[in-house]
C-alpha cells in the first residue's frame, strides 16, 4: 500500500533545515548524516525495513510514498533543488533494479 507524507518547505533558506525537516517526517536513523548521500540512502532503502533506514517504510517492492511538498514557492532554490534531485537519484535507482518510483512527489502550490 502507497504512503501519504507531507512535508513543509516554507521559509527554508539551508539545506540543514531541509534534512531536519526529512529527517523528521521519515523517522531517519540517530546516526542520519543530514546530507544529500545519506538522504538518497536513506530514501533508497525505504522498500527494505530490514536495512533500518527509516521508520517509515513501504510494505512491498510495488509500493511508493506519495510526497506532498507544501511552500515551494518560499524557499531557497538551493533546497528545493536538493529535494528534488535526491528524490530523481532514489527513483533513478530503483529503475536500475527493474522497479517503480519510489517517491511521487506532489507540489501543492507553485513556485
Amino acid at each position: 500500500m502507497n504512503k501519504s507524507v507531507a512535508v513543509d518547505l516554507g521559509g527554508m533558506s539551508t539545506t540543514a533545515q531541509l534534512h531536519a525537516a526529512l529527517s523528521a517526517v521519515f523517522g531517519f536513523p540517530h546516526f542520519y548524516g543530514g546530507n544529500y548521500p545519506a538522504l538518497v540512502d536513506c530514501w533508497s532503502s525505504l522498500r527494505y525495513p530490514d536495512d533500518q533506514m527509516s521508520e517509515l517504510v513501504l510494505d512491498s517492492l510495488e509500493d511508493c510514498v506519495e510526497l506532498r511538498v507544501a511552500g515551494a514557492g518560499s524557499c531557497s532554490e538551493d533546497v528545493l533543488h536538493t529535494l528534488l534531485s535526491a528524490v530523481t537519484a532514489v527513483n533513478h535507482r530503483a529503475k536500475l533494479n527493474g522497479l517503480d518510483d519510489v517517491i511521487l512527489v506532489e507540489l501543492t502550490d507553485s513556485r
